[in-house]
């Protein structure tokens, strides 16, 4: 999986807009295309809706609730991301990213975390 980041910063690249305004309330046409430009491209690259909702935050039924009724333009322009970003970012062979499920006891649910183990 490429780092959640890297797909904030080509979005942020590319579409104009900050990443502050993409992780606000905003609903500004642009704001709310980028967003969705970002979360096509994660889901793509098999982050979870709850994952993608949590890094933005967003309840995952919005993120779903959005990615299926958005034009395909937009859904496009994500999977331009995605394959340039799959072509472009590689993770170093001495690291290894994973998402790690977790108990949260105190929310009594499961949170997925993305962590970078160094291999030995």
């Amino acid at each position: 999986m490429i780092p959640r980041y890297a797909y904030m910063q080509e979005v942020v690249n590319r579409m104009q807009v900050s990443e502050d305004e993409i992780l606000s309330r905003s609903r500004l046409r642009r704001v709310k295309q980028a967003r969705l430009v970002l979360w096509t491209a994660m889901r793509l690259d098999g982050y979870s809706y709850p994952a993608i909702g949590r890094f933005t935050n967003r309840d995952h039924s919005t993120v779903m609730h959005l990615i299926k009724s958005s034009p395909e333009a937009f859904r496009k322009k994500g999977e331009q991301i995605y394959n340039w970003l799959a072509n472009q970012v590689e993770i170093p062979e001495e690291v290894e990213e994973k998402i790690i499920k977790v108990p949260n006891y105190k929310q009594n649910k499961i949170e997925e975390i993305q962590q970078v183990i160094k291999k030995s």
